[in-house]
């Protein structure tokens, strides 16, 4: 339980964006990025990291988000029965509709820290067209 808080924190604390590609809603993104987090599901290539960002940085960033899925979703499966549903809420956009927040409600097959379900808050930002998942 303690690595998935950890996740967490470093979903909350980096410096990143990860990109879910094509001119999708943000409710769609924040559907997406809260699948792949919980299916245990990576693509460096649809990781984006700022560009201020030493190389280095970002490439010890991308290991650790990477090495811990895999088994977060080993305790969401032992724990929690696996997810049985992950469903969005509509986007607050801002008044410049340039970012979004979205809240998505993971659904589990059974109880999970005394909780059938729990609501993943995510962060979004339109670059160029298209939303990305800000993960600051």
């Amino acid at each position: 339980m303690t690595d998935f808080k950890s996740l967490l924190a470093i979903i909350a604390c980096s410096i990143m964006l990860f990109a879910c590609g094509g001119a999708k809603a943000p409710e769609d993104v924040a559907t997406e990025f809260i699948t792949n987090i919980y299916n245990a599901k990576t693509d460096d290539a649809m990781l984006y990291l700022d560009e201020e960002k030493e190389a280095d940085e970002k490439d010890m960033m991308t290991k650790k988000f990477n090495g811990m899925l895999p088994q977060q979703k080993k305790v969401i499966d032992e724990q929690a029965g696996g997810v049985k549903d992950i469903k969005a809420d509509e986007a607050k956009l801002n008044d410049k509709k340039d970012k979004a927040t979205v809240e998505v409600t993971v659904t589990f097959n059974k109880e999970f820290n005394g909780k059938s379900s729990k609501v993943e808050t995510v962060n979004l930002k339109k670059v160029k067209d298209n939303w990305k998942v800000s993960i600051l």
